[in-house]
């Protein structure tokens, strides 16, 4: 059975079986995005982000550091994945899946927050 424990944020998958050996016994698996963003992600993170300066402002980033990485950097893939990994780099482990997408929300992106949560929780699995 899935149950949705928070929009968008946890998924559990809980299975429940019966043997003669064991009994009655359920095992529950958890995605979550309540982790932080893994650089492998950070590319296909990178394209969901069109207006990532907005994005950068909102998550407190000054406006001098967002000219510096407009500035050394050409393509707008290399200065959105510059400020993906300068906003982790500040914000360690608070810089999560979920964080990115409330921020995208809240800024009217919702099809790109439901991007990043679907990201996220293709390899989020974990026992819980």
């Amino acid at each position: 059975e899935l149950t949705s424990l928070k929009p968008y944020t946890e998924y559990t998958i809980c299975v429940r079986a019966k043997t003669q050996e064991f009994g009655e016994y359920s095992i529950s698996i958890t995605a979550t995005t309540d982790n932080k963003i893994l650089d492998k992600d950070m590319k296909q993170i990178a394209g969901e982000l069109p207006q990532w300066q907005v994005v950068a402002k909102q998550l407190n980033m000054g406006h001098e550091e967002i000219e510096d990485i407009v500035k050394n950097h050409k393509t707008a893939e290399e200065q959105r994945i510059t400020f993906l990994s300068k906003w982790i780099a500040r914000d360690g482990k608070a810089a999560t899946y979920k964080k990115l997408s409330e921020v995208l929300v809240e800024l009217k992106e919702p099809g790109a927050a439901e991007k990043i949560q679907e990201i996220a929780l293709q390899h989020k699995w974990k026992k819980r």
